[in-house]
């Protein structure tokens, strides 16, 4: 496990959520969310644990992102 990588992946995820919170664009906050996952699931395989692949984890954004499609437009309707 490599300390510095880690504590340079815990950085990046913090800028990355600082941008997301200031974005005002749903698009730049959009691509921001895949950002973050991976970013994250870097710090899980540079910790030695098991981490999905991109693919996967893109995978996984993508249907939380349309569930919440889902539930706001769900709330829109009411």
């Amino acid at each position: 496990m490599n300390d510095e990588a880690l504590e340079l992946i815990d950085a990046a995820t913090a800028a990355a959520k600082r941008a997301a919170r200031a974005c005002g664009n749903p698009l730049a906050k959009e691509h921001l969310e895949y950002s973050l996952a991976l970013v994250s699931e870097s710090w899980i395989a540079e910790s030695g644990q098991e981490a999905r692949t991109p693919q996967a984890v893109v995978a996984n954004v993508n249907a939380a992102l349309d569930l919440f499609a889902l539930v706001f437009a769900g709330k829109e309707g009411n």
